[in-house]
């Protein structure tokens, strides 16, 4: 498979785009010899390189013994474990210096529709951050989260992130510090107006990230045409969502990018951690099979005023064995052509029954359990299977460790 980079990517943002897992860098720098030195070893690789995304073995080879990045079941060996956090703020490193009054650090990573969230918490018996530390909304913090397990250390670089909101609570004084992805802004939130004429939806896509001065990242299946596209008194990230939505993709600004992709090339990748029923890192497990609300076929239609023809389109659902409802979910809006009553029935009937099987776990802390990134469940009987973690939460507290907990469907 070939990749063309795009600014500001990184090897381990390329491996986990290809493989769900950010250490298999050396195996894509091992298959490019004729990059040099400098490509191999920059933080950033340059846009425009042309790379060769080898095939991994299949993740039950044998070559490839407990999965990517670990696998379930206790370990014969004890694990020494420890939580570990960085905190940079307006550039400046300062996680020594806030050691002693660091209480805990949650890091959310969405999926689709929703920015990225911090909330860091300390103590301020001193009164420093009431006073002298007082922190200013807008001022920008980059987290890292690790844990070291014996002589090795794991990292998930959570972002870049704005404080949007600071509470203090007491007694005993303490200070929760908030903020979103750093790379939302208050332009991307104004409401805009605005109309598209013979457009197709990677262009109107593309503008939008383009006037927002974002680097796109678009995969699109099949390029939907419009006569006519209206952005009616919307902000552009509200936009965006709504297409997303309504045809079928996930959407998120990551960085300085907006990724805009169908949930399906996701799915495909292998999973990066095999849980098993009983694993002593696995808290807890709820797992939801349910039928309400899942639809065996979806039919759009719409009757255009202009020439009196009516278009309509039915999709069945891709597994239908595995639909207990005989439900057809029903459309009824307006539609230009069959192309898009066919993509918003496809879109629509894969929303509806994605979380026929979903639910939530919580884990001991593990860095490459993130948005977007696969699990397999096995011990679990009917319900074994690969999952996408919708949603992650990393919590780390002072007196309690480091957790991580999903929230996840089954693909």
């Amino acid at each position: 498979m070939k990749y063309r980079t795009i600014q500001n990517d990184r090897w381990d943002q390329i491996s986990m785009k290809h493989y769900g897992h950010p250490d298999h860098y050396k195996e894509i720098i091992k298959a490019n010899p004729y990059l040099s030195d400098e490509i191999k070893r920059a933080p950033l690789i340059p846009a425009g390189v042309e790379l060769e995304i080898p095939e991994l073995p299949p993740f039950n080879s044998p070559l490839n013994k407990g999965g990517y990045g670990g696998g379930g079941g206790a370990s014969a060996v004890e694990k020494i474990r420890e939580p570990l956090y960085k905190i940079t703020w307006l550039g400046k490193e300062i996680t020594k210096d806030l050691e002693d009054y660091f209480l805990g650090l949650t890091y959310t990573d969405h999926l689709h529709g929703k920015s990225d969230e911090i909330d860091i918490s300390f103590e301020d018996r001193d009164d420093l951050w009431k006073d002298s530390w007082y922190p200013s909304k807008g001022d920008k913090l980059e987290i890292e989260i690790g844990l070291k397990e014996n002589d090795s250390e794991k990292w998930l670089k959570a972002g870049t992130f704005k404080i949007d909101e600071i509470t203090f609570s007491g007694p005993p004084d303490t200070i929760s510090i908030k903020g979103l992805s750093a790379f939302i802004t208050e332009s991307q939130r104004q409401k805009k107006t605005k109309a598209w004429e013979n457009v197709k939806l990677s262009q109107v896509i593309s503008e939008l990230a383009s006037r927002n001065g974002l680097e796109s990242e678009i995969e699109i299946d099949t390029d939907i045409q419009f006569n006519r596209l209206d952005q009616k008194n919307k902000s552009d990230l509200a936009f965006i969502k709504e297409l997303a939505n309504k045809y079928g993709y996930n959407t998120k600004i990551d960085s300085e990018r907006l990724i805009f992709q169908k949930p399906d090339k996701l799915e495909e990748i292998g999973a990066v951690i095999v849980i098993k029923k009983g694993d002593a890192d696995l808290k807890n497990c709820n797992i939801t099979d349910k039928s309400h609300e899942t639809y065996k076929a979806c039919e759009v239609r719409y009757h255009d005023p202009k020439t009196k023809q009516a278009i309509t389109h039915k999709e069945d659902a891709s597994d239908p064995d595995d639909i207990v409802s005989e439900d057809v979910l029903k459309i009824s809006e307006r539609v230009e052509n069959k192309q898009q009553a066919m993509e918003r029935a496809k879109a629509e009937l894969k929303r509806k029954n994605k979380f026929k099987h979903s639910g939530s776990l919580t884990y001991m802390g593990n860095p490459y359990l993130t948005a977007g990134a696969n699990i397999e469940l096995k011990g679990f009987y009917n319900l074994d299977g690969k999952y996408l973690i919708e949603e992650a939460r990393h919590t780390i507290n002072k007196g309690s460790g480091y957790e991580t907990s999903i929230e996840v469907r089954k693909t």
